[in-house]
């Protein structure tokens, strides 16, 4: 009887072991209305067209390679769906309790963190039609050039030696000057 009963359970128990399991990502498909993936879930066991379910305003295509969480939803592998995806090769690492991160393969970051916001970029690139507005106690640029747009049109500091224009000032004694003030606000090191 106890026999019986096991081979009868014997189905039940297989779909219920497939449920839930990890696999390996294989290729994906960003062409459809949700993305598709192709995963390795058992050894050998390819399994096409499983439904990348990602979270409201956060879209990635995770590479051949990272791992995830999938549901045989209805207990049927033909009606999988991949619920979180991770790729140990890239991931942050070092993060504090609280800590947000999004980070890319590329080394490319941005950190949230009780500090503050850091990103780290190859490019960094804002297109929009709208006004952008930047509101800080301190803002601090460290770079080799910067470039304000207009044309490309030179800048001076205070201590900087410029050419007169005796166009523009005809009282000018030399052909040079030293600018001796500037902006209180605007500054530079």
């Amino acid at each position: 009887m106890i026999r019986a009963i096991g081979k009868m359970l014997k189905p039940l128990k297989l779909k219920i072991a497939l449920l839930i399991g990890r696999c390996v990502i294989l290729a994906v498909d960003t062409t459809t209305k949700v993305q598709e993936l192709q995963i390795e879930a058992l050894k050998d066991e390819v399994i096409d067209n499983i439904e990348h379910r990602q979270t409201y305003g956060f879209a990635s295509v995770p590479l051949a390679g990272a791992d995830g969480i999938v549901l045989a939803v209805g207990a049927s592998r033909n009606n999988a769906v991949m619920i979180g995806v991770e790729d140990t090769r890239y991931r942050v690492q070092g993060l504090e309790n609280g800590d947000v991160a999004i980070y890319d393969d590329k080394e490319q970051t941005v950190l949230l963190t009780k500090d503050g916001i850091s990103i780290t970029a190859k490019k960094l690139s804002i297109k929009t039609d709208a006004d952008i507005e930047l509101k800080a106690k301190n803002l601090n640029v460290d770079a080799n050039n910067i470039s304000l747009g207009m044309g490309g049109m030179p800048l001076a500091r205070v201590g900087d030696t410029i050419i007169i224009d005796k166009s523009l000032v005809p009282d000018a004694v030399g052909s040079t000057g030293i600018i001796t003030s500037g902006s209180k606000k605007v500054t530079s090191i």
